[in-house]
């Protein structure tokens, strides 16, 4: 698909391009700005991770005061914990108390541990496919410069000036917008304690809009 669109448009730019005349520092323009993309490119990625590590930090904040209060309310008022807390109130072994201690806090991190993956995998997904979004459509980019500056070299006794070759490089990119979606799944994520459980089938909706087709 990508080689078809990439044949599509060089053989638009040829027909345009062998009815102008292009001046000499063209070529030179068009590579600079393949250059540039890569710079451009990088900081997107990296703009990308921090949003996501930003996103990362709101479900932590709802597990740590919202869903981990609760949590534990609940776990340490059943009746299976309760009875044993008596059991170890009665009796005076202090080593039967500590190891009571210690697996009720390995009990209780490890389902804290399951829940705070089970509420970040759709994040992580999210941000897999953004990514290669990004990926995709600047290589798309690169590969399209790559062959207006080789039709610019073999024409470059044209007219077009540098400013009007820059006018005339529109590129379309929505994954700014497509951030939105992020915040949409952290507020799907953190909107009760079985928020996840409830908006699964809309966030994986989302996910799916920024799965690279």
């Amino acid at each position: 698909m990508v080689t078809l669109k990439l044949l599509a448009a060089g053989a638009l730019l040829s027909g345009i391009i062998s009815c102008v005349h292009v001046p000499k520092e063209a070529p030179e323009l068009s590579g600079e700005l393949a250059g540039r993309m890569q710079t451009v490119k990088a900081a997107h990625l990296q703009a990308v991770r921090l949003y996501m590590a930003g996103k990362r930090a709101d479900v932590d904040r709802f597990i740590e005061q919202e869903w981990l209060p609760v949590f534990a309310k609940n776990a340490l008022e059943s009746q299976g914990i309760q009875r044993a807390v008596q059991q170890m109130c009665k009796g005076d072994n202090a080593a039967e108390r500590v190891e009571l201690l210690v697996g009720l806090g390995t009990r209780l991190q490890a389902q804290l541990n399951r829940k705070r993956t089970e509420l970040m995998r759709p994040l992580d997904e999210f941000e897999r496919g953004l990514v290669q979004e990004l990926e995709v459509t600047y290589n798309e980019m690169t590969a399209m410069n790559a062959t207006l500056t080789g039709l610019l070299q073999a024409h470059a006794d044209t007219t077009k000036t540098q400013t009007e070759i820059l006018q005339k490089l529109h590129v379309t990119d929505h994954i700014a917008s497509t951030l939105d979606d992020a915040d949409k799944i952290v507020g799907l994520l953190t909107s009760g304690r079985d928020a996840f459980e409830r908006n699964r089938d809309k966030i994986d909706e989302i996910l799916k809009s920024v799965t690279p087709k």
